[in-house]
């Protein structure tokens, strides 16, 4: 009862074609058609690079890590562990109000 018969899809459509019109319902045919299709290329250009990628860590025997297995997303390039962060005496010392010894 809660489903369209074919009957109902029918009248559907020729309610769309009389409020629409012919040429209307040709344009968005094609604007539609136009849409699915770069849809697809799209989808190819981004099959073909990963491949591509995959090509060239096979030949140099290198593999980029996951987003699992990196926290946060992050690349080990881009963390720094606590002891090694870059210190700035005067921003430490405004910050705070202390002088550090020798510095």
């Amino acid at each position: 009862m809660g489903s369209l018969s074919f009957f109902h899809w029918i009248l559907i459509g020729l309610v769309v074609f009389f409020l629409f019109g012919r040429s209307s319902l040709q344009e968005l045919g094609r604007s539609l058609g136009r849409a699915v299709r770069g849809f697809k290329e799209g989808m190819n250009e981004i099959d073909a690079e990963s491949r591509h990628v995959e090509e060239l860590e096979d030949r140099s025997g290198t593999t980029r890590p996951h987003m699992s297995q990196t926290s946060a997303g992050q690349t080990g390039r881009d963390r720094q562990p606590n002891d090694q962060e870059p210190r700035d005496s005067v921003g430490d010392e405004a910050a705070t109000g202390v002088k550090r010894k020798g510095g």
